[in-house]
């Protein structure tokens, strides 16, 4: 052995053994950890999975969306902004294949791994393809070119941001209402039956369009975890999403200004407070995902633009079907770029009928992405067609025959309509609100009074930033982007004015501000000045928002959360902290596989991990208790829908159903389940094999105030609703089939139920009767069996 080889193998045993020593160090070093805080309660193991999952579908999402792309686009035309329209596009085809692989019943742990797999497969040529050409061009270049000052100072401020938004993903119980309700609940029901299925009871929610649970289905199906992980998977899922929001920024502000570098201008998006608020931040919803295809959406506009050809009206139609299949809010960011593609056909086909220009692009290009949008749209309107009779369920009940639809439908409907914030009235009603909605979207108060109260927290910069406009030159691209942002608020003001369903609008908005603020920053230094000045008051106004105690479900900012939820490691609180949502957790994990549970009169539901019906008024359109009649009518209504649990409240009586319904509910409840326990503070009960026993459908009433005077009933006498609306006022109360008019015990003795009104001196005596549920006004009593 020469004496340099010698050297080389010294230097390859030293390393070797450094190598060991440091790795004998780091496990000696980690048994001591140990016996402080184990190693199996470290959460880190736990995010990293949440991670490894969340790359694992957004690598996938870019293989299959850069080979779809690629084949729509010429080569010139793939270069700026083509990640997020690539990730934008395979996210959306991760949600089709995943949709139906749901409508199969083929959701399982084997489909949590092949869907990501399949797709990464169906692209991974074709990224390696590109990744070398890419690096080809790159060749004797920097990876990443230096930061100036500036960058790097907004970049900190933009990791600094992004910091806050991240921590609170960490901690479930940073879930909103409506995610723990429908987002996060319809994911959790959907892995629980094994596929998307149609619900029985015609939840408005999920028949709603719901993107984002599909994607969320596919999370819960993460193979040997919690629900701790389940909900992580999904929150790293969104975070992942948003993460990919942020380049189209930069891509969009490079079009409206093409010298631009605009590398550090996706920070623009956090001059929106909002962001950093309940319920506009990152709670595993919808509306972030939503967002993700605003800017494809614009830019796929912009492309098509010049000649309209078919496969770039495709790419637009696919970047649209996105926001569509998101929610009905998120197409706000989508009226103004149709619109103009159609303004643009219109022009070429004139042009086309003069002869001066040759071709019918004029026609094909529209048509491809009006086909290519009904059939990216089906999983929402054909399957709403097929499941409920109505595509925009329960939209045309009043020109369609929807199922399930009950008697209540068109009152309940009407209460919908009322909560969904549309503004009602004559034209100048409504033109009165689209003006106040474009002048005050940002600082008046459009949010539940009890959220934030009527501080401005959207962010203002793109209404007051307009001042400038006027001394700014080369602005055409951007005044039409402006056009977009303010056709998006006005259809916002008149049919959805809630502040977070502006968010597929603020990515506008945030490219919007950055290009203003380059054109105004070379205007010249007294310019800049007033730039700072105007960005200065915004930013420094929404500072300390990110601590305000806003979450509904917690009372507390992210920040204060997730200091309580590390913190409990400190005082070896191992166990609680990954246990989540722990009061519906539990009642879940005392059922037996294959449960299909009745939730009575709750929205929340997260964690129950069956199958669930729910049976609120007016959110569902198939369940009204008084329409069955009997025990009898609704034992065979839940076992024909597979329903094997119910969980309610004993006894509670909400104002809003029908005496009736409230009298034959709570009679089978209390009469006819099996095995009753109380869990988390709600009763479980086991539905019998065994048909309830015929029951007379008569009631005896004894009241004293402005109800239904004392008397013999029938059930269908009081199945009349308490609820009203426009054009559905309040009924009058019945009158009695039988009135009292001395001695009771001749009509109770011919009713198999009572009700008694409780402030009434001198109650009748209810022997054979058992009490099964109460109000603060009334008392209802069934015949004890």
């Amino acid at each position: 052995m020469s004496r340099s080889d010698a050297r080389a193998w010294i230097a390859s045993a030293r390393s070797w053994a450094l190598g060991v020593a440091l790795v004998g160090s780091a496990l000696w070093l980690a048994s001591i950890f140990d016996q402080h805080y184990p190693l199996r309660e470290w959460l880190f193991f736990r995010y990293l999975v949440s991670w490894a999952g969340a790359l694992a579908f957004g690598l996938a999402s870019l293989s299959v969306g850069n080979l779809v792309v690629t084949a729509l686009s010429r080569p010139g035309e793939r270069q700026d902004g083509h990640v997020t329209l690539s990730f934008a596009t395979g996210v959306y085809v991760f949600f089709l294949l995943t949709f139906l692989v749901g409508l199969v019943h083929g959701f399982g742990p084997l489909s949590f791994v092949l869907i990501p797999v399949a797709l990464f497969a169906a692209g991974a040529k074709q990224l390696v393809r590109d990744l070398l050409a890419w690096r080809v061009r790159r060749r004797g270049l920097p990876w990443f070119e230096p930061l100036s000052s500036a960058e790097a100072v907004a970049f900190a401020f933009g990791a600094v941001a992004l910091v806050f938004l991240y921590v609170p993903t960490l901690i479930p119980d940073n879930t909103a209402y409506d995610a723990r309700w429908y987002h996060l609940g319809l994911a959790e029901h959907y892995a629980a039956a094994k596929g998307i299925e149609r619900f029985p009871e015609g939840p408005v929610f999920a028949a709603v369009p719901h993107l984002s649970s599909v994607l969320y289905a596919w999370a819960f199906l993460l193979p040997g975890s919690e629900l701790f992980d389940r909900v992580e998977l999904a929150a790293h899922v969104e975070f992942l999403i948003f993460l990919f929001t942020l380049p189209g920024i930069p891509a969009l502000v490079r079009y409206l200004v093409p010298d631009a570098r605009a590398r550090a201008t996706w920070i623009a998006l956090f001059f929106f407070p909002a962001m950093f608020l309940y319920d506009a931040s990152l709670f595993v919803a919808s509306d972030h995902i939503a967002a993700l295809w605003s800017i494809p959406t614009y830019l796929m506009m912009a492309r098509a633009w010049p000649d309209l050809r078919p496969s770039s009206c495709l790419l637009f139609a696919l970047q649209a079907a996105g926001l569509a299949m998101s929610k009905y809010t998120a197409p706000l960011a989508a009226i103004f770029p149709v619109f103009a593609l159609l303004g643009r056909a219109v022009w070429l086909g004139v042009a086309r009928f003069r002869r001066t220009t040759p071709g019918n692009a004029w026609l094909l290009g529209p048509a491809t992405a009006l086909i290519a949008g009904l059939v990216l749209t089906a999983p929402h309107w054909l399957k709403n067609w097929c499941w409920y009779g109505d595509p925009l369920y329960p939209v045309l009940h009043r020109h369609m025959n929807p199922r399930p639809w009950v008697a209540e439908g068109p009152l309940w409907y009407a209460m919908y309509d009322v909560e969904s914030w549309s503004v009602k009235g004559p034209l100048p009603i409504k033109l009165q609100a689209v003006w106040r909605g474009l002048r005050e979207y940002s600082y008046g108060l459009y949010n539940w009074a009890d959220f934030h109260g009527t501080f401005p927290i959207v962010g203002s910069l793109f209404t007051f930033g307009l001042v400038a406009l006027p001394f700014l030159r080369g602005t055409r691209r951007l005044l039409a982007l402006i056009a977009a942002g303010h056709v998006g608020i006005a259809v916002w003001a008149l049919m959805f004015a809630h502040d977070r369903y502006l968010q597929p609008l603020i990515p506008y908005m945030a490219a919007a501000i950055a290009a203003m603020a380059i054109l105004v920053h070379r205007t010249g230094r007294v310019a800049r000045v007033g730039l700072w000045l105007l960005g200065g008051v915004q930013l420094v106004w929404g500072l300390d928002m990110v601590f305000w105690p806003l979450h509904k479900m917690t009372g507390k900012s992210g920040m204060a959360l997730a200091s309580d939820f590390f913190g409990q490691s400190y005082h070896k609180q191992f166990e609680p902290r990954t246990k989540p949502f722990e009061e519906y957790a539990r009642i879940g994990e005392s059922l037996p596989d294959g449960s299909k549970i009745l939730l009575h009169h709750e929205h929340v539901r997260l964690g129950l991990k069956h199958r669930t019906i729910w049976d609120w008024p007016h959110f569902q359109f198939g369940i009204s208790y008084g329409s069955f009649g009997s025990s009898r009518d609704l034992h065979r209504w839940l076992r024909e829908n597979g329903v094997t649990h119910v969980v309610y409240h004993a006894e509670r009586i909400y104002g809003d159903d029908s005496i009736a319904g409230d009298l034959i509910f709570h009679t089978y409840v209390k009469q006819h389940l099996l095995r009753v326990r109380s869990i988390s503070g709600r009763m479980v009960g086991e539905m019998p094999d065994e048909v309830p026993a015929a029951e007379r459908p008569t009631v005896f009433y004894f009241g004293c105030g402005s109800g239904p005077a004392s008397g013999l009933y029938r059930l269908p006498d009081l199945s009349a609703s308490p609820l009203t609306a426009p054009g559905f006022p309040a009924k009058p109360p019945p009158e009695p089939r039988t009135a009292l008019t001395g001695d009771p015990v001749p009509l109770l003795d011919a009713a198999d139920r009572a009700v008694v009104e409780n402030r009434c001196p001198s109650p009748p005596h209810l022997p054979g009767f058992v009490r099964v549920a109460g109000s603060e006004r009334l008392s209802y009593y069934a015949r004890q069996n």
